[in-house]
């Protein structure tokens, strides 16, 4: 049986490396501060989408819970374009496993 040879998925160039190494290696200081980022940023999100359901809150702060809605959106539209970009191969990333839970985070708000 032969073995297969592992192949890097770090990009070559200097600063998508140290992208990579943000996004992807959580074993990292930068790594954990993101991940920690991201997760309250993804708490606070279905908190804003949680109180949006309620009417008397809708009624009271409808517009603001949108506008946060939309900055969610903005930012997790942009968190998935560095994963892309952070990857060597964006297309295997973009239609692997993870692309339904990740598009999920910024569609809702494209329809």
């Amino acid at each position: 049986m032969r073995s297969r040879k592992k192949v890097s998925t770090v990009p070559t160039t200097p600063w998508r490396a140290r992208l990579h190494r943000l996004i992807f290696e959580a074993e990292t200081k930068t790594g954990k501060i993101f991940d920690i980022i991201l997760m309250i940023l993804i708490a606070i999100s279905v908190a804003t989408v949680m109180m949006d359901s309620i009417a008397a809150v809708r009624i009271e702060y409808g517009e603001v819970l949108h506008n946060l809605e939309w900055f969610f959106t903005i930012v997790f539209a942009i968190e998935y374009v560095l994963r892309l970009v952070a990857t060597l191969r964006p297309w295997r990333y973009a239609l692997s496993f993870f692309w339904p839970s990740r598009s999920s985070s910024y569609t809702p708000k494209l329809d």
